[in-house]
């Protein structure tokens, strides 16, 4: 079975319990359902392996870290809820990078670039080294 299968396998039902809960969730997530990851495993603990394998099936190693992290069990509405922060701490760090790189092309000096950005000067002459 591969990934585009995983996507359609909703018409697959598994008798064992923790098989369908790795495909139902790691569905879910492909399809980009987390209200239903939400509303059927919100309260349901998971096994760590199981969410060990769907972090490894979705290519999550946030999902992965938090299972291996978890003695018995983790909740996945937590482990997305930590994934989705992670993603937006990611995207407000790029935009500082943006903001220095602009700053940086339109000839600011670093002192300026650091009272604005927040940054040490080492971060500032990193981004300004990458960008010659």
């Amino acid at each position: 079975m591969n990934l585009l299968q995983v996507r359609e396998s909703s018409q697959y039902h598994f008798d064992n319990e923790d098989v369908q809960t790795i495909f139902e969730i790691t569905r879910y997530i492909y399809q980009g359902e987390f209200a239903k990851v939400k509303k059927f495993y919100g309260e349901k603990t998971v096994k760590s392996d199981v969410g060990a394998v769907i972090g490894v099936m979705t290519d999550s190693s946030l999902i992965v870290e938090e299972a291996l992290e978890s003695e018995g069990g983790m909740n996945m509405c937590t482990a997305l809820e930590k994934l989705k922060e992670k993603g937006r701490e990611e995207g407000k760090l790029e935009g500082k990078r943006e903001m220095i790189l602009a700053f940086l092309k339109a000839g600011a000096d670093t002192w300026m670039i650091k009272k604005a950005s927040g940054w040490s000067e080492e971060e500032i002459e990193a981004i300004r080294r990458k960008m010659e």
